[in-house]
Formats: C-alpha cells, sequence, structure tokens
C-alpha cells in the first residue's frame, strides 16, 4: 500500500459520494498506514472530502492541517474543513492546535466534560480548561486501554444502559469492570457536577 493508492482511493470515493466524506487518520485500524500532513492537505484539496479525524493522537499533524485547510476552530465556526481530535484525552490540545472538536469514543461517557473543555477554551480560560483536561485524560485512558468493553461497561455503571459488548469482543470480567469504574471515578465526579 502506497500513497498513490490511498490517494486514488479516497478520490474516488469522493468523486461517487453523494454525501461529504471524513478521512479517519487511524494507523491502528487499518494496518498501521498513518497519513502524514502533506498528504491529509493534499486529499483536503477535493471539493468533497471536508475534515480529517486525527485517531493517530498526532496534535502537531492536526495543527499542520487545519492551519493549511483554515479548518473550522472554538472561535470560528464557519469553515468548510474541519480537523477533529480523536480521543477525548486531547480535547483541550486539539482547541489549542486549531482544531475544530472532538469525535472521540469518550464523549460518550463523559459528554459534558468534553463539551466545558472545549467551551472554557473557547472563553479563553485556558487554565481551567486543562485542570479539566487532566482529569478527563486519565479517565479516557482507562477507556482507551480497555476499548469498546469498558467504555459499555463504564456506561452501565454509571447511566444503568450500554450493556455488553456485542461478540466476538469479550465482556469484561466483574472485577475489570470494577477497576475500569474505579478508575473513572474523578472524570465521572466532573461529568456528574456539570
Amino acid at each position: 500500500m502506497d500513497n498513490e493508492a490511498i490517494y486514488s482511493y479516497y478520490t474516488a470515493v469522493a468523486d461517487a459520494s453523494p454525501a461529504p466524506v471524513l478521512i479517519y487518520n487511524f494507523p491502528g485500524a487499518v494496518a498501521g498506514i498513518d497519513m502524514d500532513s502533506d498528504f491529509l492537505i493534499k486529499l483536503a484539496q477535493h471539493p468533497n472530502i471536508v475534515g480529517t479525524k486525527f485517531t493517530c493522537g498526532n496534535t502537531g499533524k492536526l495543527t499542520r492541517v487545519a492551519l493549511a485547510t483554515s479548518a473550522a476552530t472554538a472561535k470560528s465556526t464557519d469553515a468548510t474543513y474541519f480537523a477533529f481530535g480523536g480521543f477525548a484525552d486531547f480535547t483541550a490540545q486539539t482547541a489549542a492546535s486549531g482544531g475544530s472538536g472532538i469525535i472521540a469514543g469518550g464523549a460518550n461517557v463523559f459528554p459534558k466534560l468534553c463539551v466545558k473543555i472545549w467551551d472554557l477554551w473557547a472563553e479563553g480560560q485556558y487554565d481551567k480548561a486543562i485542570e479539566l483536561q487532566k482529569i478527563l485524560s486519565k479517565g479516557d485512558w482507562e477507556l482507551t486501554k480497555t476499548a469498546i468493553p469498558g467504555t459499555k461497561s463504564a456506561i452501565e455503571s454509571y447511566y444503568g444502559y450500554g450493556g455488553y459488548p456485542r461478540r466476538p469482543l469479550k465482556r469484561l470480567s466483574a472485577e475489570q469492570a470494577k477497576a475500569v469504574k474505579d478508575a473513572i471515578t474523578d472524570a465521572f465526579e466532573v461529568e456528574k457536577s456539570l
């Protein structure tokens, strides 16, 4: 697999799609393929490619793409390109990097906390945003380590729904579920207070 093949694929999809296309840069899900900023900026020139989700976690790359595409930000929402962070544990960093927001699994568990951090950054309350980001990052890391089963377990523990993951994913043991709940307590306490 090389950049030419990936470029050809994405532009063919964007040409044929009736809906705008969002590029998902997630090396962990695609055999380690990690599109660099130059390549993503080239893809962004296609009129039907409207954004990138950076689940690679590289905020430097997000910054370069956001700058080159004049992406929407916390203060400027009228742009036509979007640069999204892919994990809740870099919500403030995404805002600081000129990103457009986050699309993150952790936001299913801590939606108000994610929005609060984003809003604080947009309001210029950087110190408060960073303090909350530290709490969110600790909780989001536990969800990242335990993936979908951990996220569903957290939602079940705190909200009373969510259930278990579908097969072939395994359910967490009672001990694992308790460990997830304990590890995200601080973040969830903030979530409840909002």
